[in-house]
């Protein structure tokens, strides 16, 4: 693959992958065309994994709201009772979801990822993130009629890099299984 096909194979998995973590949590889920940023002052969660032949910075941007819709109703008898602590909280494990779903997809395509460990910044003003020559990907979502940002940042080591299907090994992780190495 050239990079251009593989970094367009790895968005790919990335957003199916974005539209499969809030489907699973009974969202209804519509992908936006890019508009005018208005998530500059909402909580930001992100991620990194890499490989030697790729690293990837995903990023997660939700206002309280949405998070308040995903949080986990078995925890909660009434939903205005959800402090922004535990929403906060709440949106890094949004963010080390989506990278739990990215990993396995990319892991089933023959790229085995180590990931780190979610970080949080609530006030994005000025904050660096780790994504120095990572090409960025933004992607909006409509989720139950409020806005997210899903990004992904990408930085190809391995320009011969190739993703194709790998054969199904029945000892192998699946989806919500924890690994501890």
């Amino acid at each position: 693959m050239v990079p251009a096909e593989t970094t367009q194979h790895i968005r790919n998995v990335f957003e199916t992958s974005c539209i499969e973590l809030f489907r699973s949590l009974n969202c209804d889920v519509v992908r936006l065309e890019p508009s005018v940023d208005t998530l500059q002052d909402a909580p930001l969660s992100y991620i990194d994994a890499g490989s030697e032949d790729v690293e990837v910075v995903i990023v997660l941007r939700a206002p309280l709201t949405v998070l308040s819709i995903t949080y986990p109703r078995f925890e909660l008898d009434n939903i205005l009772s959800v402090d922004d602590e535990k929403l906060e909280d709440w949106l890094s494990e949004l963010a080390n979801q989506l990278m739990g779903r990215f990993k396995n997809k990319m892991l089933n395509i023959g790229c085995k990822l180590q990931i780190g460990l979610p970080e949080l910044i609530y006030d994005a003003h000025g904050v660096r993130l780790p994504i120095e020559n990572h090409q960025a990907y933004r992607y909006f979502f409509d989720i139950d009629k409020e806005c997210i940002e899903c990004s992904l940042y990408v930085r190809l080591f391995n320009e011969n890099m190739a993703l194709t299907p790998q054969q199904q090994d029945d000892s192998s992780s699946h989806e919500g299984e924890l690994e501890l190495f």
